[in-house]
This record gives structure tokens, sequence and C-alpha cells, in this order.
């Protein structure tokens, strides 16, 4: 746990922790918690720090994979913000993946002005390097990192591909494999779910529009019209209370 007091880059959430009825989004609130123990906590007092942290991670799992090889391991790094090169190159060496929240890209509780203020220019470039890992083929998955952002997969693949930082964008095509196939590779499920083969569990969604037909910019407008689970239509499993009572009381009857 990173002492939100001196929370830099991808700790930056933390300073919320205590902020009672704080609103990430959709009206979603956040209910306070005990302090974390003193005892339990890390300082990171800059920007250098976190990165000096990336890369205590990296070697740690080079030296586990130094001293006991695994060809299809799936190790990786959560929150990898600040990449160095060092980082960088263990990672693509040792094909060590990056389960990324490309939602955090512009996010509104911390905007770009403000993150540059605290971390300047440079270093807030470095939040969610996308393009840098793909160039180097690392393998990067996404997700939300709910509550804090929307658990919204073409939000993910819009701020993906149209990343304000030159040089951190993505295709469509890696976009969409980061938010379906990438995801179920990082679970060791990727012979199962991902993508649509024979053999799979036909999930899958029907779009609005082609992702890659429309203008990257238009991305977001994209909705989803229909899902789908092992090949049958989503079912949502909220109900009326008063039919959930009269159902179970029916059931117990029978």
């Amino acid at each position: 746990m990173v002492d939100k007091n001196f929370c830099m880059s991808s700790y930056l959430a933390f300073r919320y922790i205590e902020k009672d009825g704080y609103e990430f989004y959709d009206g979603l609130k956040h209910t306070g918690d005990m302090p974390y123990p003193e005892d339990r906590k890390v300082l990171v007092k800059n920007a250098e720090d976190v990165a000096k942290a990336f890369d205590q991670a990296c070697r740690a799992i080079k030296a586990a994979l130094d001293d006991y090889p695994r060809e299809n391991h799936r190790h990786g790094i959560i929150h990898d913000c600040l990449p160095t090169e060092e980082g960088v190159k263990i990672c693509r060496d040792y094909h060590i993946q990056m389960p990324v929240q490309s939602a955090f890209i512009n996010w509104k509780q911390e905007p770009d002005e403000y993150l540059e203020a605290i971390l300047g220019k440079e270093r807030a470039e470095k939040l969610n390097p996308l393009g840098t890992f793909v160039r180097n083929g690392i393998i990067i998955s996404d997700g939300s990192d709910a509550p804090c952002t929307t658990p919204n997969p073409i939000a993910w693949i819009d701020k993906a591909v149209n990343h304000p930082v030159h040089g951190e964008a993505i295709s469509v095509q890696d976009a969409l494999r980061m938010c379906t196939y990438n995801g179920y590779y990082a679970s060791f499920d990727e012979d199962k779910r991902g993508s649509l083969e024979v053999g799979k569990f036909a999930d899958m969604v029907i779009l609005s529009e082609n992702p890659y037909e429309v203008e990257k910019t238009d991305l977001k407008n994209i909705k989803v019209e229909q899902l789908l689970l092992q090949g049958l239509p989503y079912r949502s499993c909220r109900e009326n209370i008063f039919k959930a009572a009269l159902r179970g009381l029916h059931s117990r009857d029978a």
C-alpha cells in the first residue's frame, strides 16, 4: 500500500481513499475506509521512486524466471506507469505482460494539465505508454480499475486509439485485441475464450458500427446492441423484487 500523502503516477488515485462521498463515475461514490496501518505503507515521494519500483518488479520477475524458467508463464505488472528502458527491455525479453487501464487516459478526475503540473510534461506523457509496449512486442490487456473509471470497453478502445501523446496511440486492431483475446491470455483462458474459433465459447457482442470502418474519433460513439454468452442472448439477472419473491415461494411449494 502506498502512502497517499506521497502518491505519484499510478498511485495518484490513492489520495481519494479517505474521501467519503467522492464521486468517480455515473453517481458511484466512494465510502471511506479505515486508514491503512502505518507499518504497512510504502513511501513514494517522487516519480523517480515509482520508476524504481517498476524496475524492482521487473528485476524480481526476471530473477525468478532465471532460477525457475517457465516457457508459458503469464507474469505481469499492473499499474505499469513510468516504465524505464531497462524495465521495458526485461519485459520484452522475458515476455512479461502488462495489464493496463487505458480508461485513465484523459481521466476527468486527473486532467492532463494537473498531471503535467505535478509530474512535468515528460513524465506525464509516460503514464500510459501503450504504444511503447506494443512496439516492444509486450502483450497488453485492458481493464477498468473500477470503481475509479467506467467499466466500458468501448471507452477503453477509444482512449487507446486516440491517445493524446504522440507515439503512444495504438491501432484499432491492437486495441480490440487488448480488450478481448489478450485478457483471456492473461488468465490462461485463451484456448476457451477471446476469439471466434471452432471449439471456443461463443461469447461476443454485436456493435452498432464496424470499428475498422468508422473514423477513429467516432469510436466512442459505437454502441453495444447485443451481448451473447456461449452463443445465447444475454438475459439480465435483474428483476422486480416482488416477482422474485413470488417465484421463490412458488418454487418452494412445488
